[in-house]
């Protein structure tokens, strides 16, 4: 190359790449709420709630029994939180 762009330029680039990435997947999680989609729910429970991801590859929190682990279920996205999404079953 030419004319390399100096480490502290590509850093700071860097750095506006990722808070424009966390700005924008904010925007969408938050577009999302109300939306009913389907779940597939992990072997695994966070701080007391199951956990699990949305078929939109969103990161779920949601209550509910163990039962519901390595099951597909239908859920509500309900709310944004700290590490994806709070979300709640539709279960018939």
């Amino acid at each position: 190359m030419a004319d390399p762009v100096p480490k502290a330029r590509a850093r700071q680039r860097a750095a506006e790449l990722r808070a424009l990435s966390a700005r924008l997947w904010l925007r969408y999680l938050e577009a999302q709420v109300g939306r009913q989609t389907w779940a597939v729910v992990l072997f695994r429970r966070r701080q007391g709630r199951l956990t699990a991801f949305s078929e939109q590859g969103i990161p779920l929190s949601l209550d509910g029994p163990d039962s519901l682990m390595g099951r597909l279920v239908p859920v509500v996205l309900a709310k944004v939180s700290e590490d994806g999404m709070a979300g709640e079953l539709l279960l018939r």
